[in-house]
C-alpha cells in the first residue's frame, strides 16, 4: 500500500514557532470575502495592558492613534530620541506630511503635558516609545489619565466622541 504524501503547510496565519511566542487574533484585512490577517496582540506594553485588562480598548485606540502620530514624526527610535526636549528642532531635512505630523505630535505632547504634568507625559511616552513595563497599579492609573487626556484633547481636535472610562465604575 503506497503511504499518503503529506499535504503542503499553509502558509497563512503565524507559524508555530511565533504562536509559541505570543497571542494572535483573527482579523478582517480589508472588505473583501476572506480577506484576513493575523495580528500579534502582545506586541507592546499598551497590548499587554489591555490583555490584562489594565486599559480600556478604549485607551488602547487612544494610544495606539498617538503612537501612529508619533510613528509619522519619526519621534521612535534614535532619530526621534530627543522627544524630552524643547520639542522644536533644528534644521533638517524632512518630508511635508513628516512636518506636519511632527507639529501634530508637539501639540499633543504639550497638551499632555499641560494637562497631566510630567510624570503622566514621560510615562506615556515611555509605554509608547520606549515600550517600558508598568507594574504599580499609580503608574496604571496615570498611565490612564494621560490616556483619556491624550483622548479629550483627540475629541476636541477631530470630534471624536470618546467613550466612556470603563474602569472608572
Amino acid at each position: 500500500m503506497k503511504s499518503k504524501r503529506k499535504s503542503k503547510q499553509s502558509s497563512i496565519g503565524p507559524t508555530p514557532e511565533s504562536v509559541a511566542h505570543g497571542e494572535f487574533v483573527v482579523e478582517d484585512a480589508s472588505t473583501a470575502a476572506g480577506d484576513i490577517r493575523f495580528r500579534r496582540v502582545d506586541v507592546t506594553q499598551l497590548d499587554r495592558l489591555l490583555m490584562m485588562k489594565r486599559i480600556t480598548p478604549h485607551h488602547h485606540q487612544v494610544g495606539e492613534e498617538l503612537l501612529g502620530i508619533l510613528h509619522r514624526a519619526k519621534m521612535i527610535g534614535v532619530a526621534g530620541s530627543n522627544w524630552n526636549g524643547n520639542l522644536s528642532g533644528g534644521e533638517r531635512s524632512i518630508s511635508e506630511r513628516q512636518a506636519a505630523a511632527y507639529a501634530e505630535a508637539v501639540k499633543v505632547i504639550r497638551h499632555l503635558k499641560d494637562k497631566g504634568g510630567d510624570r503622566i507625559k514621560d510615562l506615556i511616552l515611555g509605554v509608547l516609545l520606549e515600550d517600558r513595563p508598568v507594574a504599580d497599579m499609580l503608574a496604571i492609573r496615570r498611565i490612564t489619565r494621560g490616556l483619556e487626556i491624550v483622548g479629550d484633547f483627540f475629541a476636541e481636535r477631530y470630534g471624536w466622541n470618546p467613550l466612556p472610562n470603563l474602569l472608572a465604575e
